[in-house]
Order: C-alpha cells, then sequence, then structure tokens
C-alpha cells in the first residue's frame, strides 16, 4: 500500500488553517483573484503590463483589500518603496521593470507570502506576553510609586486598565514581530 506524501493538513483539509496559523496570504484563489482585478485597475494604459508607478498603486491596492478582508492574525503591513523594486527586479523577465500578469502574480506571491504575523502570534502577544509586562510595569509602580499605586486602587479598576496600557505602549516599542517597533506602515 503506496503512503500518502500529502501533509495531514493538506489530506484533512486544513490547509487554509494552517496557512492562517502560519500568518501566509497567499498562495490561495481568492488572493489571485485580488491580485488580478487590481493589475487590471491598475493598467491604467491597458497595455497588459504594469509600469512602477501603477506596480506601486497596484501593490497597495492588494494590500488595501488584504487588509479588509484579514481580520484573524492581525494587519498585513504594506512594504516599502525599496522591498517593492527589489522583489520585481528579481522577478521581471524584460529589463523595462514592467510586469506581465503572469510576472505581477508571481511578484504578489512572492512579496506577500509572510505578510502578517498569523494568529499563533497574535494570539501569543495578547496572552502572554502583554499580561507579563503588564505584571512588570505594576511591580515597578508599587515599588516606585507606592501613592500612585495606592490612589489608583481607590478607583475600582483603573490601576490593572493602566498597567496594561502601559504594557500596550512597551510592548509597541519592542521591535517585530512582538512590537510596531520594526513594522512598515
Amino acid at each position: 500500500r503506496a503512503r500518502s506524501t500529502l501533509a495531514p493538513s493538506t489530506m484533512l483539509g486544513l490547509s487554509w488553517l494552517v496557512r492562517k496559523l502560519k500568518g501566509e496570504v497567499s498562495g490561495t484563489k481568492k488572493f489571485a483573484k485580488k491580485c488580478e482585478l487590481a493589475f487590471r485597475e491598475m493598467d491604467h494604459d491597458g497595455s497588459g503590463t504594469l509600469d512602477k508607478t501603477e506596480l506601486h498603486l497596484a501593490v497597495l491596492l492588494v494590500y488595501d483589500r488584504l487588509n479588509a478582508a484579514h481580520r484573524a492574525g492581525g494587519h498585513v503591513y504594506p512594504p516599502t518603496r525599496g522591498q517593492i523594486k527589489a522583489v520585481c527586479d528579481a522577478v521581471a523577465k524584460g529589463a523595462d521593470g514592467v510586469l506581465t500578469l503572469d510576472e505581477f502574480m508571481e511578484f504578489m506571491d512572492v512579496l506577500c507570502k509572510d505578510a502578517s504575523d498569523g494568529v499563533v502570534l497574535s494570539v501569543l502577544k495578547t496572552f502572554a506576553v502583554l499580561p507579563v509586562f503588564a505584571a512588570g510595569v505594576a511591580r515597578a509602580v508599587r515599588r516606585c510609586a507606592k501613592n500612585v499605586d495606592y490612589e489608583m486602587r481607590k478607583t475600582m479598576g483603573l490601576a490593572p486598565a493602566v498597567y496594561a496600557g502601559l504594557a500596550r505602549v512597551v510592548v509597541g516599542k519592542l521591535p517585530a514581530p512582538f512590537g510596531d517597533g520594526q513594522r512598515r506602515y
């Protein structure tokens, strides 16, 4: 009896879940449709290719649509001009710097493969990293500013909210993937 070479997640039809957990956004029919639609909308001159300006606009349009549809797993951050240029140079077949539809599809697959943090990382940040930082902030305030902690505790619920807010600010300053420090906006 021959053994299947497919991964168990593929055999069970759960490849979409594995992609979500890993943070992969490319490689699906929906993604390809978004890319093709963006290509057609941004090909203003009807040449069947995208020049550098049209390409940048098409990339931003795809990322905007991904964010509109990408509820679980965080925000999909758009690439910088330098990243777009680097991937374009690697994918473009001709020296003219324009991409055909097929090249654009390959370009977007490369560009968006790991564009999102993924569900696992978002859950880890929400339920592990932030509470640990909030507890650390609370300990530091109690140790260094006892009166502040006492006054906040008199108002029911204020202290935990303040500590959680401060922890979010601290975690936000961390480098990616936990914070927003190295993110491209």
